[in-house]
């Protein structure tokens, strides 16, 4: 039982880097096509999720 619960600590230890590493490259890419491209606004995305998550980066970017 011991060694499961130390197998899963591992996986879920890895897997929380993983994610973060991803979140931080994506947010770095959009950061980056804001900056490169000033007209790239919400109003090129139809989708609420693209339009929640652009409005939140460019919160943070300020």
């Amino acid at each position: 039982m011991k060694k499961q619960s130390h197998r899963t600590a591992i996986f879920t230890g890895l897997a929380i880097i993983l994610l973060l590493g991803i979140y931080i490259a994506v947010h770095q890419w959009i950061l980056w096509l804001l900056q490169s491209f000033p007209n790239f606004s919400a109003d090129a995305f139809t989708t609420p999720l693209n339009i929640a998550l652009l409005t939140h980066l460019s919160k943070s970017i300020v």
